[in-house]
């Protein structure tokens, strides 16, 4: 069902053609599928400096669950470690216009920041999503953190296609804004299934 609890307006058939539609762009989008065996999992977790030395508090994974610090020291014993410098506002500083795809490290710095797609309401993961540009590329925007959010297929569609809008508020996180006919004051609105990530460092 949508946020306000209505059902949803697609057909069983189409809801099925969509699931399939991003299983398969899921499987295409970068090495979410494992090329030899014994490949180790790739985890991402959020956690500040100060807890990770210390082993108290608690870190946010990429899908919103919390691990503690001491159960990430253990993961991280093991793995590839990728900081990332973020803001007292709890947002990645920008790294840099390159091309028109985003870069590896654009995309780590997007999930640290959105988490999943921004659509309120939505429950997709970062995985299951694309960056998109607030201001088009072929318009001149460039591929740069401030200009880039995480959306789902479908609410990607929606953004493209039914006016809704999708902006950086003033702390620097997405939020999304309705068309006039959904609600005249065209109050910006945000995914409260995300919650907004502490200053700390990204862990991969």
């Amino acid at each position: 069902p949508a946020q306000n609890g209505e059902a949803d307006p697609r057909l069983p058939s189409q809801r099925r053609a969509d699931a399939i539609s991003d299983l398969v762009g899921l499987a295409l989008r970068g090495d979410q599928l494992p090329r030899q065996r014994g490949n180790r999992a790739h985890l991402l977790v959020v956690i500040t400096e100060e807890n990770l030395r210390t082993s108290r508090g608690l870190g946010l994974t990429g899908s919103g669950e919390d691990l503690t610090a001491a159960a990430i020291k253990r993961i991280a014993c093991d793995a590839k470690i990728t900081p990332v410098r973020i803001d007292g506002n709890g947002v990645p500083l920008a790294v840099g216009r390159t091309r028109r795809t985003v870069t590896p490290g654009q995309w780590s710095a997007l999930v640290i920041r959105d988490t999943g797609c921004i659509f309120p309401g939505c429950d997709r993961p970062a995985a299951w999503c694309q960056a998109h540009h607030l201001i088009p590329w072929e318009e001149g925007g460039p591929t740069d953190l401030d200009n880039l959010v995480l959306l789902c297929d479908h609410h990607h569609d929606t953004i493209h296609h039914h006016d809704w809008e999708a902006e950086l508020g003033a702390d620097g996180h997405p939020q999304v804004i309705p068309p006039p006919w959904i609600d005249p004051s065209r109050t910006p609105r945000r995914n409260q299934h995300w919650r907004p990530l502490p200053v700390g460092a990204l862990w991969e």
